[in-house]
């Protein structure tokens, strides 16, 4: 891996991939793959930031804000799920090592008779579109996962769900792309991209210079910074959540435990501590005003968790780490993942946005075919940037 903090950058390639988080070394997988020479740019180090501070979930049923999309997403979005799940259950096949895969379902459980239609309805969306959750009545919960609470009304399942340890898939990926060819340098800040008169880019870093032909933007909650630097503003930003960490517990969790109105993701890790996540957010110190653990919602959290999971009451909390999720919302407002070419700046192509860690495998294999030239395997239509309110920066 090239750290071209030690030495100037002079470089020419093919695609510049910017940010160097899970989706940013997929993509210099799959292109490196493809034959398409490419080079990944990282300010910090690889999977650092929103990658590695993931919790490694991989929610494959729809889940908040995914339940409230239209009738004109779902048909292309579930699908996609679809074929996340089906990529993550092959992912250590594929990139030949260990990433602490655990494909063992997931739960999203209701507490009310509300909460139970609601699954009803959102297993019949799914099933129209090829994803074969179920419903479970209390009882058939308990006798998959015994440590869930008798008070509950029901859940949805699904067998595809699970997770993976962040701070493995995102330096495998990239493992793999540097013996294909990639280039990795790290430690590299872009201040300024310049299209240029004959086509491709001038990428101005405090490193050096490389030139391009194309440039993919995989910078995630920092993706808008550098729309910007070729006249476009776009609707993605950050939210700093939190994720609470057990001590090491016997076995007692298989599964994804989740909430069917969000707000929770509960599992129990391959080295026996449980993660307790869901989105909740940080706070931000009035003095510094950098963020830091909230004590609210860390109380709210684990609260919530041990309604679902009574014996999560016996176990300590030994840390909270903070990450940092990006966000984009099209139009009409669904949190959706912004993928393909800016209008007007031909050969500068963006994929950023939310649950990138589910999707993101999925996505790069659609970058690296759409830049490839080849056909793409999945419609991508909702996920075009004219589809989001972004504007022409005078």
């Amino acid at each position: 891996m090239s750290d071209t903090s030690m030495h100037g950058l002079t470089e020419k390639t093919d695609v510049v991939i910017i940010g160097g988080g899970l989706v940013g070394l997929a993509c210099a997988h799959y292109l490196a793959r493809e034959g398409v020479e490419c080079a990944v740019i990282e300010r910090g180090e690889l999977n650092r930031d929103g990658s590695g501070t993931n919790a490694g979930s991989f929610h494959i049923q729809l889940r908040e804000p995914e339940i409230r999309y239209s009738d004109e997403v779902l048909p292309e979005f579930v699908p996609m799920k679809v074929e996340a799940g089906r990529m993550w259950s092959q992912i250590e096949d594929e990139l030949g090592c260990d990433l602490g895969l655990k494909v063992k379902g997931g739960f999203l459980i209701g507490e009310t008779a509300e909460d139970l239609e609601l699954a009803r309805k959102l297993v019949d969306s799914e099933r129209k579109y090829g994803l074969h959750a179920e419903v479970l009545s209390p009882s058939e919960v308990k006798d998959l996962s015994p440590g869930i609470s008798s008070h509950i009304s029901g859940a949805t399942y699904d067998a595809a769900e699970g997770s993976a340890n962040t701070l493995l898939v995102g330096p495998a990926y990239a493992r793999i792309a540097e013996a294909n060819g990639a280039r990795i340098h790290t430690r590299t800040t872009v201040t300024g991209i310049a299209p240029k008169v004959s086509g491709g880019f001038a990428i101005q870093t405090d490193q050096g210079r490389i030139d391009c032909s194309r440039v993919l933007n995989c910078a995630g909650p920092w993706a808008a910074r550098l729309t910007r630097m070729v006249g476009w503003d776009v609707p993605i930003g950050g939210r700093i959540i939190q994720v609470n960490v057990s001590d090491r517990r016997e076995r007692a969790l298989d599964q994804l435990v989740g909430h069917i109105r969000g707000g929770l993701t509960v599992k129990q890790t391959t080295y026996g501590t449980f993660m307790i996540g869901g989105g909740w957010p940080a706070e931000l110190c009035p003095r510094t005003g950098q963020p830091r653990v909230s004590r609210e919602s860390v109380i709210g959290n684990t609260g919530m968790a041990m309604r679902l999971l009574p014996d999560l009451a016996n176990v300590t909390i030994v840390r909270t780490w903070l990450g940092i999720n990006a966000h984009s919302l099209d139009r009409d407002g669904n949190r959706l993942q912004m993928f393909g070419e800016l209008p007007g700046v031909p050969g500068y192509y963006i994929l950023s946005g939310g649950t990138l860690f589910t999707m993101g495998p999925l996505f790069a294999r659609l970058a690296a075919e759409l830049l490839a030239g080849r056909k793409l395997s999945f419609p991508v239509s909702i996920h075009h940037p004219e589809r989001f309110p972004i504007s022409r920066i005078s």
